[in-house]
């Protein structure tokens, strides 16, 4: 059995290792995200970390539905490419891009990705899933940092990263048209 690829996830201090073999499928619940041919064990979310989501989920799921924009998924698995199949806090598919029903993981390259980091996830681990999602395709991603309360914006068609602070507004820009959000509004408890 010769595994794809062998990778350390450290968390609290201890090296957890698993990878598939290609006989292997993933666990059937949705405690596990697939990361460059390794399963990488996501822990339960904090209050705060749920609540961001919520209130992001909101304000993009109305906007994007109120629009007929696409469609907006909460947790949900993404099969971007072989051997990586996250799991992002949020996800946006434009409208036309799925197929009205499927099963399993989201069949099709986000158009958006809303990572709410939390303080076990590594700088590692966070910069793995940038690169996933930048290699895959996807036009944005929002990466949210809860202790400290700012956006990073990342683009697909520039290197550069944004700084979003409190002050600053969230925005759509093409992949979602119209949607602007005060930065502020999302870290309100």
């Amino acid at each position: 059995m010769t595994a794809l690829i062998e990778r350390p996830i450290i968390e609290d201090a201890t090296i957890k290792l698993h990878s598939l073999d290609k006989s292997e499928v993933l666990p059937v619940d949705d405690n596990y995200e697939l990361i460059n041919g390794g399963l990488i064990e996501m822990p339960g979310a904090s209050g705060k970390h749920g609540r961001v989501v919520t209130i992001l989920s909101r304000y993009l799921d109305t906007h994007t539905t109120d629009n007929q924009l696409g469609k907006i998924f909460s947790n949900a698995r993404v099969a971007l490419s072989i051997g990586n199949e996250p799991i992002p806090d949020l996800t946006f598919v434009v409208a036309g891009r799925l197929p009205n029903e499927f099963r399993g993981a989201i069949p099709a390259i986000p158009d958006l990705v809303v990572e709410v980091n939390s303080p076990t996830d590594t700088t590692e681990g966070i910069h793995d899933k940038l690169v996933m999602y930048r290699e895959a395709g996807v036009r944005l991603v929002w990466s949210v940092f809860l202790l400290d309360e700012y956006i990073l914006i990342h683009r697909l068609k520039s290197p550069k990263i944004q700084l979003l602070n409190l002050d600053d507004e969230l925005d759509g820009e093409d992949v979602i048209p119209g949607f602007k959000l005060k930065v502020s509004t999302i870290f309100e408890q």
